[in-house]
């Protein structure tokens, strides 16, 4: 079950919903909408309530095709607790795993997973302070499967078992939870909440709860909690998916929780807010541990309306504000001389359901906390005094335009999570839900008419004279100062009267591209593989594409390349340099433009492209809509013909990594990955996490520019895929722009070079000692060379992998109560060798590291001597089919499929069907298995590396 953590970053309002399919003259208007109107509710959900009080959501809806998500959504959470209960909602989620009416014990995760849901994917959970949601997907065409879901909603709306063995058995997991949770983090909250949140229950309830309450709880403590909260009038059932019958799947519904009694008396469901101050709050807490710098004030406000459709308006004027705000802060913090590696602002929701709040948050640059909240208050006040300018305006409601017709042409696309995601949010906050179509009509008929004096006025009304917040943490540190409260307040006092000048918009209106170039008519088709469905063609340059035309997504067209080379070409002194040369060079902008320049010129465009440089190739991934299809390609070119050389921008990034250099080393994980890394590859120096201040010193623009363009000079060996809703036309578009990239041979037998990187020989032991709080960490990692990597054990080890995890979570987490999530993965590398690895990685109880250990071992022990047993293996290879089907329906796995073809020079026909796969996959026995972690599996070579607190090192 994963946790629900409250980020105190900016919440920003982009609409969420998904839009309907364009349809010729759908974008016209007869009448202006009436602003006065509720706004409606699609009628393509159907919605009731029963008369016990419980809601329902039904959807048809096929994407997933076969699919069906089931949710069942109570407005609980840790707010409702009392003192004894401190933790316990999150303890009643976990408990619903362990046992319903008709599913004792584990037998609802067992059925499941011998049926290919898998946990924490297919079924889950989250707890947050104000609600409990659970959902479980399964498959549309088995009946007995879509009356589990059903069962299992029943369940766990009003009939969990509380069984007292599980809930003991269920402290140690939960108890190792929350210790997961404790660190910098926990203690700069527990500093700081109490006067950002003054005089508010919320800094009080947060859902992991208390360690005596998780560990001394009383069994009438967690069912009464059950009891008075989880009841029909404060539950609804959410279904959306591939559903053939939505009459019948009602009337199944109103049957079954129609049944559920109404409470006599019930408890008053009490709602908590946040209240007003007068007068700043200041909150300022550092620790050691922390490994950078973050800075917030804000503005509380009653939560925004949002019933009728003049609200909705509002609600897109928010969202042109908040573009526009991000959009002054990414410029001020594009200099080098700027006090904040990163800023940004907006208006949105907060915490709780009565309060919103105008947010500003920043990363200050070290020993410039006050320089940058200078500049924020002050930049706020610029906008208060002179607001923004058309220009500023008129290019955020293009892009916001944009947006919303890129959703409208998903509107057959949308997946049924992101659905019953907004019914849940209608459920519990009153979200609209007026459905795809309307969406995108009423942004159209408003965002026009939105002028510049409503903007202005709006703006101005969230810099109050009340209720400001200022919120500071970071790491204690020799020499990093931190400003008392008074020097706070006096910024904020002295910023409130400062006088400033209208801002100025550095956008530059001059084309993007304005080479005109040829077209490209004698290419020729190469390849026409008709079972994955692409073509390949060659240019007279020698440069080839594929494309793979799909109507998986109406509005999108994924790219990728490669050509081998990479950082292997690099000597080790010069491996950081190349490492860093594709992100440096690609921040800076393209051509004349700087990145925020570019960004103003790409809004309304929607797409993203970037160059990479990995180990062993260079290229680039991107994606775009089918309409922007010739910028992206055009960006693409200018990558080779013009990347930008821009020293301010280098200075930037290097002092920002300086800033962020000096803190990370302190957080006992860095410490620990970093000393697994050198217990693992003991003297390779190409293996790098963060670099070293004489690595960093090694950098300089001109360094920098050489390599990218070394890698990024001849295309010719550069292999393009595109996969999409390619149109015909498209490969001529195509074609013109690759075939006119510069080809000068000199890459075009280029390949990339092998490097050492041995494992370590034996079974060498570390422990890092770091950190203050009571908390452990473990790896257990091997590896084997020559790999017989043929597809056949490809997937046994894939299922050995799956298998030996939910034997760990099995043993380690259900049994012993030893972790809360243990990491098992088993793997396979096909280049620069063909490599085996496995690897243990578990958070855990210090002081049981050792049993932990053992206990993984034992897993590893009995699959080399038996295998799986044959309900595991069941469960993996159904989970496997399940998961291949669900890919299936993406773009992104087929790229997978041709980009794997041509790099590892094999067929990947058989993955165009899911019936050979599963053949496949169920061809593989327990026996397969276990040959597999017999022979590569070398219990006499693998490495261990231990976190524990600095105290444990005293002790022992």
């Amino acid at each position: 079950m994963k946790k629900s953590f409250l980020t105190m970053l900016l919440l920003l309002l982009a609409g969420s919903m998904a839009f309907a399919q364009l349809v010729p003259g759908a974008e016209k208007q007869s009448r202006k909408t009436d602003l006065s109107a509720p706004v409606p509710v699609d009628k393509k959900v159907r919605i009731g309530k029963l008369d016990n009080g419980f809601t329902y959501y039904i959807r048809a809806n096929r994407k997933p095709e076969n699919r069906i998500q089931f949710r069942m959504v109570s407005n609980a959470g840790s707010i409702l607790e009392d003192e004894s209960q401190r933790g316990l909602a999150h303890f009643c989620e976990h408990m619903a795993f362990n046992g319903i009416e008709g599913f004792p014990h584990n037998k609802m995760i067992d059925t499941l997973q011998k049926n290919g849901i898998e946990f924490g994917r297919g079924i889950n959970a989250w707890t947050s302070f104000d609600e409990t949601v659970y959902y479980v997907e399964m498959p549309a065409d088995r009946p007995e499967m879509v009356q589990m879901g059903l069962d299992i909603l029943n369940g766990w709306a009003g009939n969990l078992l509380f069984d007292p063995q599980e809930i003991e058995d269920e402290r140690g997991v939960i108890h190792e939870e929350w210790r997961g949770g404790q660190g910098a983090g926990e203690r700069l909250r527990d500093k700081t909440w109490p006067t950002m949140l003054k005089g508010s229950r919320y800094a009080e309830r947060l859902p992991i709860g208390l360690e005596s309450v998780i560990l001394g709880f009383k069994r009438d403590d967690i069912v009464r909690f059950y009891k008075d909260w989880y009841r029909p009038d404060m539950q609804a059932v959410v279904i959306v998916g591939d559903i053939k019958d939505v009459d019948e799947m009602e009337a199944r519904v109103k049957e079954i929780f129609g049944k559920h009694q109404a409470p006599v008396n019930p408890k008053p469901r009490p709602s908590y807010d946040i209240p007003d101050n007068k007068e700043p709050l200041v909150a300022i807490a550092i620790d050691k541990e922390a490994t950078s710098t973050s800075l917030m004030f804000f503005w509380k406000h009653p939560k925004a309306p949002q019933g009728t459709v003049g609200d909705y308006r509002q609600s897109l004027v928010r969202q042109l504000i908040n573009s526009m705000l991000d959009d002054r802060f990414n410029e001020l913090c594009e200099k080098a001389t700027s006090p904040m590696m990163g800023a940004g602002a907006g208006y949105g929701g907060f915490l709780g359901r009565s309060c919103d709040a105008f947010v500003c948050s920043a990363a200050p640059k070290e020993n410039r906390i006050e320089d940058a909240t200078r500049m924020l208050l002050t930049e706020l006040r610029r906008v208060d005094q002179h607001g923004f300018l058309q220009t500023e305006l008129d290019r955020q409601k293009e892009e916001l335009i944009s947006r919303y017709t890129k959703m409208a042409k998903e509107e057959n696309k949308t997946q049924s999570n992101s659905l019953a995601q907004e019914y849940t949010n209608n459920y519990l906050e009153g979200e609209v839900i007026p459905g795809i179509r309307w969406e995108w009509q009423r942004a159209k008929e408003f965002v026009p008419g939105v002028t510049l004096e409503e903007v202005n006025t709006m703006v101005q009304q969230w810099i109050t004279e009340e209720n400001f917040v200022y919120y500071l943490t970071g790491p204690d540190q020799e020499g990093y100062r931190f400003p008392t409260e008074s020097e706070v307040l006096k910024i904020y006092n002295e910023t409130k009267n400062i006088k400033t000048d209208p801002w100025v918009d550095n956008f530059k209106d001059e084309p993007l591209f304005a080479k005109e170039l040829p077209a490209v008519k004698d290419y020729r088709m190469t390849k026409n593989n008709t079972i994955l469905g692409y073509k390949e063609y060659t240019l007279p340059n020698g440069v080839r594409f594929i494309v793979k035309k799909t109507d998986l997504k109406e509005d999108e067209i994924i790219m990728s390349s490669y050509a081998w080379g990479g950082l292997s070409l690099y000597e080790d002194k010069d491996v950081y340099a190349a490492q860093s040369a594709a992100g440096l060079v690609d921040d800076a902008g393209i051509a004349q433009f700087s990145s925020t320049q570019l960004q103003k010129k790409l809004k309304g465009v929607n797409l993203s492209i970037s160059p990479s440089i990995s180990q062993l190739s260079q290229g680039f991934s991107g994606n775009c809509s089918p309409k922007d299809l010739e910028t992206m390609l055009q960006l693409l070119y200018l990558y080779y013909d013009e990347p930008r050389k821009d020293q301010e921008s280098f200075d930037k990034n290097i002092d920002a990594l300086r800033n962020q250099l000096k803190f990370v080393a302190q957080n006992p994980q860095f410490a620990f990955l970093k000393k697994f890394y050198e217990t693992a590859y003991p003297g390779n120096k190409r293996q790098i996490l963060l670099p070293t201040e004489e690595q960093l010193n090694s950098l300089n623009l001109d360094k920098i520019y050489s390599i990218f363009r070394e890698r990024f000079h001849d295309a010719s060996n550069q292999l393009f895929v595109f996969v999409g809703n390619v149109a015909d036309g498209d490969v001529d578009l195509i074609a013109k722009y690759l075939g006119s990239l510069p080809c000068d041979g000199t890459q075009a037998k280029e390949t990339w070079v092998k490097r050492e990187n041995k494992f370590a020989k034996g079974m060498p032991r570390e422990t890092v000692y770091k950190g203050e709080d009571n908390q452990g960490m473990l790896i257990i990692y091997g590896e084997s060379e020559k790999f017989d990597a043929t597809p056949k054990n490809r997937m046994i080890v894939s299922q050995l992998s799956d298998a030996m995890e939910i034997t760990a979570l099995e043993v380690i987490r259900e049994k012993m109560g030893g972790t809360y999530s243990p990491s098992v993965k088993v793997d396979y590398e096909l280049l620069p060798d063909k490599t085996f690895s496995w690897m243990f990685y578990i958070g855990c109880d210090p002081d049981k590291a050792a049993d932990v250990e053992a206990a993984a071992l034992e897993i590893v022990k009995g699959y080399i001597k038996n295998g799986p047993d044959a309900t595991t293996l069941g469960k993996v290879q159904e989970q496997m089919i399940i998961n291949r089907e669900n890919a299936m329906q993406n773009n992104g796995y087929w790229m997978n499929q041709i980009l794997g073809s041509y790099q590892y020079n094999e067929s990947r026909d058989g993955n165009a069907s899911l019936e050979d796969y599963s053949q496949r996959v169920k061809a593989v026995t327990a026996k397969h298995v276990q040959s597999i972690a017999k022979k590569y599996i070398n219990l006499k070579n693998y490495v261990v590396v231990t976190l524990k607190p600095e105290a444990g090192q005293k002790s022992e």
